[in-house]
């Protein structure tokens, strides 16, 4: 498993790629909030650190680049899980 140093620095060379390629960089996270919100509501799993520091560092709703998968936020995994629940999908 990465330490948060190697997160943090894996964050800030995609933020400089993006802006070496002429695209924005990323946006600091504006929802922390969701985060421990998201990590409530899997309980007992564990997010996985990186993951919760890549959440807790930028806005990933607003990565100016398109994955597939998306590159989604805390807030919308917590929206996801909230859907699927109602479907009877996950405990």
């Amino acid at each position: 498993m990465a330490s948060s140093l190697d997160i943090d620095s894996a964050i800030d060379r995609l933020d400089e790629a993006l802006r070496t390629a002429g695209l924005a960089g990323v946006d600091p996270a504006n929802d922390v909030a969701a985060v421990a919100e998201l990590a409530d509501a899997v309980a007992p799993y564990v997010l996985p650190a990186e993951l919760r520091r890549f959440w807790e560092r930028i806005d990933a709703e607003r990565v100016p680049v398109y994955t597939f998968p998306m590159v989604r936020g805390p807030a919308t995994a917590l929206d996801l899980l909230s859907g699927l629940r109602e479907l009877g999908a996950v405990p």
